[in-house]
């Protein structure tokens, strides 16, 4: 399958969310053929604050893998010296002139035992396991946000039903009214109907906290506030 980006995101972001599709296996979730599940997913990887300062730690200590490399490598340093240098002979002449001088300086100690080398590999190993940990981080991320989405479509389609439900609910009490109103019907099926809509509003409610909470977490997954 293909890989469609959003409008709002822009060609840096477009490769930077590329390096992330083998952590996470974009293409088995883009099997899902759900664009809104797609645009949450990418969304995710570029906005998430915690995969931001995981990425920045990786970097900082990819950092210092370069430093400590470094200090293997022979050292120079220079120093700006101004001469004033008077009377060249030049064709049977003399000019003036004035210089300035950068000497170099070169030093490197040699590793004799290896412990540069050694402290090297040690770093550079530190590094891919932080690696392979930003791995798994991605991998859990775009588990963990997938199915917080699926279980807020599944709220809301269990809402939907209960919004159904009492408006049938309401359509049978009307007609139990009109029925015991023509004295067809008892005041008891009546009153049964009406605790029946209470006990249906109710747990509506409860459903609807509940996917309130998943829609907090999910707005905090992709780097947003959370609105009520």
């Amino acid at each position: 399958g293909g890989v469609v980006f959003t409008n709002n995101v822009n060609s840096k972001e477009t490769n930077k969310i590329k390096d992330y599709f083998d952590y996470v296996n974009y293409d088995w979730w883009y099997s899902f053929n759900d664009s809104n599940l797609q645009k949450y997913i990418l969304k995710g990887l570029l906005n998430n604050n915690d995969l931001k300062i995981l990425n920045l730690k990786v970097k900082e200590y990819g950092d210092f893998v370069k430093y400590t490399f470094g200090e293997e490598l022979p050292t120079i340093t220079t120093s700006l010296q101004y001469s004033n240098v008077k009377d060249i002979p030049f064709n049977n002449s003399t000019i003036n002139s004035d210089g300035l001088m950068l000497p170099l300086n070169v030093s490197y100690e040699l590793d004799l035992f290896g412990k540069k080398r050694l402290k090297t590999k040690s770093v550079e190993k530190q590094l891919e396991i932080y690696n392979y940990q930003l791995q798994g981080a991605y991998i859990s991320f775009v588990s963990n946000l997938s199915t917080l989405y699926f279980n807020i479509v599944r709220y809301n389609e269990i809402i939907s039903l209960y919004d159904e439900l009492i408006l049938i609910k309401n359509k049978i009490l009307k007609d139990e009214i009109i029925t015991y109103n023509n004295g067809l019907n008892r005041k008891v099926n009546i009153n049964q109907t009406k605790q029946d809509i209470r006990k249906i509003k109710t747990e509506r409610i409860n459903i609807l906290k509940n996917r309130d909470a998943l829609l907090t977490q999910f707005a905090v997954m992709l780097g947003e506030t959370p609105t009520k």
